[in-house]
């Protein structure tokens, strides 16, 4: 974003800048529009409006971020927020920042429940989502209108510039927005907030099942100092229970085969329920990694590998059979034959840590292929199954079925490397 855009959060009077500094998501509303501003945006420069004094603070608050109090605005364009305002970081993203202000505007939409629905003062037949874009040109109109009204002022020159047709209009009607007045408003934009945290390449079991309970734990640990990255570490903790209970749940507790291998899959379905726990927080708080996504995928990799040599040394010694253990071996090999692979494609093509942006590139029939089964393919998918056979008593069938897993995931991404330096080579001599 270009060093010409400023930012404005009106925070107004004493009572603006009391519901500014209410929390939703661990954050209060006034810190959350200036991460949003700069994470999204590469906003570094931001004016807080205030009628009274305010010293802005807060530890999540990056050091390179320049705050400015009091009543002066930047002479620059400039996205400008209303303090006390909720809405999806999305709509800093739909401003064309032309000569014209441009007003956000949206639809009352409903969330999980019925009294959860967007809010916000109205124009027309819409709503104001509280943020606008003021390009320097009309920053004295913005000026003349908080004078007159600091804590409303901006809500009536989003009116009038909608009613006289005098800027654009910006609309997203799938984005959630809420003017927070009272307790009552804080939760339901809180709820809205935490439900628009849902991925669109969520599993089957993701969609269905994990997200119901991730996101209202994440909604409590938003609210301590725990960061993603603790998260993610601390998840592991069920998947070494999960080996705990495998590996020695008959021989130290006395637990009969079937309930070892119980506990052992539930262990690992709460790891990837609660796996979802780190990426939320770190989306709703702005507290996004590079090293974060790669510690997530890590971690994942190795409770993966946990469970499978787990269920493979349950089933040695529960059916007394060394094919069980060569298999878990084997596994173990072709399962980090596979992840090394994928690590070398995120490095180097795809630049993230994210194990989610490995694409199949090789061909483009094997491309569509794994695309139709990619559901299946999924951690969510795969530990819940091996959940439900360890539920059933059948998780010595699972041990095969994740060998075949790991051959075929090996067996792909090795393909594909080399084929993509066979490629490499080829641009090379040419």
């Amino acid at each position: 974003m270009s060093d010409d855009l400023s930012g404005v959060i009106v925070l107004g009077s004493e009572e603006g800048i009391s519901r500014s500094t209410m929390k939703v998501g661990g954050l209060t509303l006034w810190e959350r529009h200036a991460l949003a501003m700069y994470h999204v945006l590469g906003i570094r420069t931001i004016h807080l409006y205030a009628t009274d004094d305010f010293e802005p603070s807060g530890s999540t608050l990056p050091s390179d971020i320049e705050f400015h109090t009091g009543t002066s605005l930047p002479e620059t364009n400039a996205i400008v927020v209303q303090g006390s305002h909720v809405f999806h970081k999305e709509y800093l993203k739909r401003f064309t920042m032309t000569d014209a202000i441009e007003v956000a505007l949206g639809v009352a939409r409903s969330g999980k429940w019925r009294s959860d629905r967007s809010s916000g003062p109205a124009v027309d037949e819409l709503m104001f989502v509280g943020v606008m874009y003021v390009p320097a040109g009309k920053m004295r109109v913005l000026s003349d209108r908080l004078s007159e009204d600091p804590d409303r002022g901006l809500v009536k020159l989003a009116i009038q510039t909608v009613r006289e047709g005098k800027g654009l209009v910006v609309m997203d009607e799938a984005l959630f927005f809420v003017e927070v007045t009272d307790e009552n408003s804080r939760r339901r934009a809180e709820r809205l907030l935490f439900a628009s945290l849902r991925k669109p390449q969520d599993g089957l079991i993701a969609r269905s099942i994990n997200r119901h309970l991730s996101l209202p734990v994440s909604r409590i640990l938003s609210y301590t100092s725990l960061t993603p990255n603790q998260l993610s570490v601390l998840n592991m903790g069920f998947a070494f229970l999960a080996f705990v209970f495998l590996v020695w749940g008959n021989a130290l507790f006395g637990l009969s085969w079937y309930w070892s291998a119980f506990l052992g899959g539930l262990m690992i379905q709460l790891n990837s329920i609660y796996d979802g726990c780190d990426g939320e927080i770190a989306r709703v708080k702005f507290q996004y990694t590079h090293f974060g996504d790669w510690l997530d995928t890590i971690i994942d990799d190795i409770c993966n590998s946990l469970f499978f040599l787990g269920s493979a040394l349950w089933a040695w010694q529960a059916k007394n059979s060394n094919l069980y253990l060569y298999l878990g071996l084997a596994t173990l090999a072709l399962q980090w034959t596979a992840n090394v692979m994928m690590y070398h494609y995120l490095i180097h093509v795809a630049g993230t840590g994210n194990n989610q942006d490995y694409k199949v590139t090789v061909s483009e029939g094997l491309a569509r292929l794994v695309d139709t089964v990619k559901y299946v393919t999924k951690r969510d998918f795969h530990l819940f199954f091996f959940f439900v056979l360890s539920a059933l008593g059948m998780l010595h069938v699972g041990v095969f079925l994740m060998f075949v897993a790991a051959l075929g995931a090996a067996s792909l991404t090795v393909v594909q490397h080399f084929h993509m330096r066979k490629e490499a080579s080829d641009d090379t001599g040419a």
